[in-house]
């Protein structure tokens, strides 16, 4: 009888370790989101600036 509990405490406890690893997964996916939505946007900044200053006395 002493089984029972420790197996569904196993089991909880693998159930809880599947949530954290998967809400770890999903908080790594949208911070490397947000990291090509940064790198786009400087690309984007400098390629538009690209010609912006013209040196007269060249």
């Amino acid at each position: 009888m002493d089984m029972m509990p420790a197996t569904i405490a196993m089991q909880m406890a693998i159930t809880q370790q599947r949530a954290a690893l998967s809400m770890m997964k999903q908080t790594a996916q949208m911070q490397q989101q947000i990291a090509d939505i940064v790198l786009q946007g400087a690309a984007n900044a400098a390629a538009s600036s690209r010609g912006g200053i013209v040196n007269l006395t060249a």
